[in-house]
C-alpha cells in the first residue's frame, strides 16, 4: 500500500512539475533571456542592503543587531537582510518561488544570499569598531559569529507539514541548502519543526503576527553548542525568527542570528 502511494505521489509531482514548466518557461525574470531564471547582467543590477537596521524599531545599527532599546525583548541577536523587497526583481524571484512553485528559484536566492554573506564577512573582517560605539550595540558582535565558520549551524525556518505538502517544498530549506553548499557551513533541516498550523503571517498585522506564531516551533535534537543562522525568505517584524530563536536558545544555542533575502 505504501509503495503504491509513493508511486502515485511521484507521478503527481512529475505532472505538477511538467505543468509548471509549461506555464512558466525558463527565462530570466529581469530581461527575458531564455534558459536561465536570473542572468548575470540582471543579477549584477541587484543592490545588496548597505544600511542595516534594528529589526524592531529600524534605528540604524551594526549589521542588523537589535539596538539597546529593543535587545532585551528578543532572543535573536539580530537579522541580516540581503536586499529590499521593493526591488521589483527580488520581489519577482520570491513570489514566483512561493506562489508559482518554481523551486529552482530557491537555488537562485541561495546564491544571492551567499554573495551578500561573502560581502558581509569580508566587511566584518576589515571593520574595526571604535570603542565609543560599543554603548549602542549588542555585546555579541557579528565579527565573533564569522570568526569560525565551523562553529556555525544553518537552520531554515520550517513549514508546517500541511503547508509543505500543499506547496511541495519548503522554500527556506532550498535557500539554506544552497547557502550551506556554497560556503561549506553545516546545516540541520530536521530538528527544528513547526508543530502548530497557523494563518500565514503575511495576512496579519504586527501585533497579530506576534500572537499568531507563539508556540509554533519545537526542537527535536540534542542540545545545541554551535551559533545559529536562521534562514528565511522574508522578514517583516522578525516575529517568526524570534519565536524559533526562543526554542533554540532554550536548547543551548549561544547566539541566534536571522538571515533573510529581504525585509518586507
Amino acid at each position: 500500500m505504501f509503495k503504491l502511494f509513493s508511486i502515485i505521489k511521484n507521478h503527481a509531482k512529475n505532472w505538477r512539475d511538467f505543468l509548471i514548466d509549461c506555464l512558466f518557461p525558463i527565462e530570466c525574470l529581469g530581461c527575458g533571456k531564455e534558459k536561465i531564471w536570473l542572468c548575470a547582467d540582471c543579477q549584477n543590477k541587484i543592490k545588496f542592503n548597505e544600511h542595516d537596521q534594528c529589526p524592531a524599531c529600524h534605528r540604524l545599527t551594526y549589521h542588523g543587531q537589535f539596538c539597546i532599546f529593543c535587545a532585551d525583548k528578543f532572543q535573536l541577536n539580530g537579522v541580516m537582510v540581503a536586499g529590499d523587497y521593493h526591488d521589483n526583481l527580488i520581489k519577482k524571484l520570491i513570489k514566483n518561488l512561493k506562489y508559482n512553485f518554481i523551486r529552482d528559484l530557491g537555488i537562485v536566492l541561495g546564491d544571492l544570499q551567499t554573495e551578500y554573506l561573502k560581502i558581509k564577512i569580508t566587511q566584518l573582517k576589515k571593520e574595526k569598531l571604535d570603542k565609543s560605539n560599543q554603548a549602542i550595540i549588542n555585546f555579541h558582535l557579528p565579527q565573533e559569529l564569522f570568526s569560525d565558520l565551523n562553529n556555525i549551524l544553518i537552520i531554515p525556518i520550517p513549514l508546517h507539514s500541511r503547508r509543505q505538502r500543499w506547496r511541495g517544498f519548503n522554500q527556506s530549506e532550498i535557500i539554506a541548502k544552497q547557502l550551506s553548499k556554497n560556503l561549506n557551513i553545516a546545516i540541520d533541516t530536521k530538528n527544528l519543526v513547526r508543530i502548530k498550523y497557523r494563518i500565514p503571517q503575511v495576512k496579519l498585522k504586527k501585533k497579530a503576527r506576534e500572537k499568531n506564531i507563539i508556540g509554533c516551533f519545537a526542537w527535536q535534537g540534542e542540545n545545541i553548542s554551535k551559533k545559529i543562522i536562521l534562514i528565511d525568505d522574508l522578514s517583516t517584524t522578525a516575529s517568526t525568527l524570534n519565536e524559533a530563536a526562543k526554542v533554540l536558545r532554550t536548547h543551548g544555542a549561544p547566539e541566534v542570528w536571522g538571515l533573510v533575502v529581504a525585509r518586507n
